[in-house]
């Protein structure tokens, strides 16, 4: 693929076969993973979300279309989080995979995280397991210049199998709802048709 040019017309072609293979294992390990969300709960430690983040981009860059560029950024002083190393991991890569497969043709994901102080207003806004209070809080988000979704694509779209294309996107965002449930976080969504998507995941720093 290194040696093909640009406009080789089997580029896409070959972009298209990696990134279905990759989200082949990844359902894969959704099916396993979302078995063992539900049923059996899973130990917390401290964790450094940037080095997670760092993780998971460099082992999905590999198979990322040329024509879309994958950024991260990450802010200085961002607090670890308790969490599971595996669900967290799990819910980046299913972020990131679905960021991607939103965009035909170039684009670009980006993917930060920070700590920011949340209000109430946009806590309200959010879907969560329980209540939460304004304050300091990590957060995860990415965003991407897709093909973007409408209300009620987004009401939809944490759902098991929901997907805003043709093809089946399996239980990667049905996922990512789980483990934020799971560690009493927020999740907030902003898109628009034509727009792009942008998730953000809130996690409460460690004590």
């Amino acid at each position: 693929l290194m040696h093909l040019e640009q406009d080789h017309s089997c580029r896409q072609s070959i972009d298209q076969i990696r990134l279905a293979a990759q989200r082949a294992m990844e359902l894969t390990h959704d099916l396993v993973e979302q078995h063992q969300l539900l049923d059996r709960p899973e130990k917390t430690k401290a964790l450094a979300l940037p080095d997670i983040l760092d993780e998971v981009v460099r082992m999905i860059a590999v198979s990322v279309p040329d024509k879309i560029s994958l950024q991260r950024g990450v802010s200085d002083d961002v607090p670890p989080i308790m969490g599971n190393p595996g669900q967290i991991r799990r819910l980046i890569t299913n972020l990131a995979l679905n960021a991607i497969e939103s965009i035909e043709g170039k684009g670009s994901v980006t993917i930060r995280c920070e700590i920011s102080n949340i209000d109430k207003k946009f806590i309200s806004s959010c879907f969560k397991a329980i209540d939460l209070s304004p304050g300091p809080y990590v957060v995860l988000e990415t965003v991407d210049t897709g093909k973007g979704m409408d209300e009620q694509t987004i009401a939809n779209a944490f759902l098991p199998y929901s997907s805003s294309k043709s093809s089946k996107r399996g239980l990667g965002l049905a996922s990512v709802l789980q483990v934020v449930r799971n560690h009493r976080g927020a999740l907030h969504v902003i898109s628009q048709p034509g727009k792009g998507t942008s998730i953000k995941v809130l996690f409460s720093p460690a004590i």
